[in-house]
């Protein structure tokens, strides 16, 4: 079964990257873009073979480390492709026993499974400066390696039947977004304290003894010396122990899971709760379709977590950037709040790059209704700068309060809600011809295919460099703002009619696109498993 599995989710992926040459491109992109930092993980791994005194340590706290990751990274990772989900092959006689390998080395065939096999060659190389001490790496590193894979997959099979039901995928979608803002805000926090921390050898070894005799580490000390050399060989077996009654656990474990899910399939996550209407939306905006999408697009705003979930995110971005310069004890002038505009700037866009994305197969009611293109991109653009332009205006006032930057605040305002404007066209503009996938509402929110994640990829490469020749002029009337203070206050409402005029500009451009390439585009937001 490994071959027919291996080579059904291979044909998946090239598929889905054949339907769009776009999509490919990103998707080498972004490979391309992660290739350094995994090489500089395996090298940094090798390089260890060379500090016997600290390879033992370090070697068990990465290793620890490898196992978190593809345990909590499962789930945002493998559960995004299910193509070979056990769900899927419910309509096949095949049993658990069947699917244990065939589904493992399929996951060593995805892009985060062909980076961990190039991590676990540092390890390896790490490893081998004997050939008992090589033999000992490489077993140890395969243990490791399938304990973590299939603590992720247990993991993401725990939790398939509990995100059958839409509100649990749309609380779990937001829980894990907070979470990631709270560790990004939390993460200077920690830098500093162990920047101060005086990371002698007993500390290193403290740190590696601890992660040796967790659940994690287990499958790591086989070669390492520490046990062995300090006449614990007790200890040095009682791991080794562990880590294969573990081993022994999780497969019976993710067998039993296996046997339920092939004979019990999910149910469908059907039902939900009554909508309420809201008047008084339709009033915000003219009586036309652009008016119609715009409330459209701000009554998903409130239904759709991923829409609100992207807003808090875009919300804490600039504050993540105030905040770890607060904490370096870094002396913050009023000129700061320039930088905090710019983000603000940036993460709206991006905002509104994923807008038309989102909408799905659902886009097909705008072009079979005879809604332009222009009219769509309008009404996009309309919510989106309300949406955004509200964020805007309350992450530069709380800024400006942090940072004593009031004076500061009329000139960087206007500017920055004109940028803000000028960049949600640059972004419909792409979104015009350039899309990713979402998964539809009610789904796996973590869900994509290599067409999708290559695409949103490289739409998010243009929307940045959109964003930086955007800028340029911006930087100009900045400085200029400086020499001729009341240049400034001029900005103020002439930024937003600048921001304006530009957009109206660029969705046109977008609009007539759309108009020519109609069913190309909902090809491209059309989520396909």
């Amino acid at each position: 079964m490994v071959a027919p599995l291996v080579a059904v989710r291979l044909r998946s992926q090239l598929s889905a990257l054949r339907s769009s040459p776009w999509a490919m491109v990103g998707y080498i992109l972004l490979a391309l873009m992660m290739l350094p930092l995994f090489c500089t993980l395996t090298v940094g791994l090798s390089y260890l073979r060379f500090l016997p005194d600290a390879r033992s340590s370090l070697m068990l706290t990465a290793g620890a480390v490898l196992v978190l990751v593809w345990t909590f990274g499962s789930v945002l990772f493998f559960a995004m492709d299910d193509s070979v989900s056990p769900q899927r092959l419910v309509l096949f006689p095949l049993r658990s026993r069947d699917l244990l390998v065939p589904l493992l080395v399929s996951d060593l065939l995805t892009l985060p499974g062909i980076f961990t096999l190039l991590v676990c060659c540092g390890f390896v190389i790490g490893w081998a400066t004997d050939p008992l001490l090589t033999i000992a790496g490489i077993a140890s590193t395969a243990l490791g390696l399938v304990t973590g894979m299939l603590s992720g997959r247990i993991l993401v099979t725990s939790l398939s039947h509990w995100l059958a039901a839409r509100r649990s995928r749309d609380l779990l979608y937001v829980v894990l977004l907070l979470g990631l803002i709270a560790i990004s805000w939390g993460g200077p926090l920690l830098g500093r304290g162990m920047f101060n921390l005086d990371l002698n050898q007993e500390t290193i070894a403290l740190v590696g003894d601890a992660a040796g005799w967790s659940p994690m580490g287990w499958a790591w000390t086989l070669p390492a010396r520490s046990d062995l050399a300090a006449g614990r060989s007790g200890a040095a077996a009682l791991r080794l122990a562990l880590a294969l009654v573990l081993l022994a656990a999780m497969i019976w474990v993710w067998s039993r899971q296996l046997d339920r899910a092939l004979t019990s399939p999910l149910p469908g996550a059907g039902g939900g709760a009554p909508t309420v209407s809201s008047p008084w939306l339709d009033r915000l905006f003219p009586v036309n379709p652009a008016g119609a999408i715009a409330a459209r697009n701000l009554r998903y705003l409130r239904r759709d977590p991923r829409r609100f979930a992207s807003v808090l995110v875009i919300m804490a971005t600039p504050f993540f950037v105030v905040f770890t310069n607060m904490v370096r004890d870094e002396k913050l002038v009023p000129e700061f709040l320039w930088l905090v505009a710019a983000l603000a700037t940036w993460m709206g866009g991006i905002g509104a790059l994923q807008d038309t994305s989102l909408d799905g197969s659902a886009l097909w009611l705008h072009a079979v209704s005879g809604i332009r293109g222009f009219e769509d991109r309008l009404g996009r653009l309309m919510a989106n700068s309300l949406i955004y332009g509200g964020t805007f205006a309350m992450t530069m006032a709380l800024a400006s309060t942090l940072l004593g930057a009031w004076g500061v605040f009329p000139f960087a305002f206007g500017l920055g809600l004109g940028a803000l404007i000028a960049n949600q066209g640059i972004s419909l503009l792409i979104s015009s011809f350039l899309n990713g996938t979402a998964p539809p509402p009610g789904t796996n929110p973590f869900a994509s295919t290599p067409k999708g994640q290559g695409a949103a990829f490289l739409a998010s490469v243009l929307q940045m460099i959109g964003s930086v020749i955007l800028l340029l002029p911006v930087a100009g009337m900045v400085f200029a703002s400086y020499r001729f203070p009341l240049l400034g206050w001029l900005f103020l409402p002439v930024g937003p009619v600048l921001g304006l005029l530009a957009a109206l500009g660029l969705i046109s451009l977008g609009g007539r696109r759309l108009d020519r390439t109609w069913p190309e585009v909902l090809k491209a937001v059309t989520y396909e498993k």
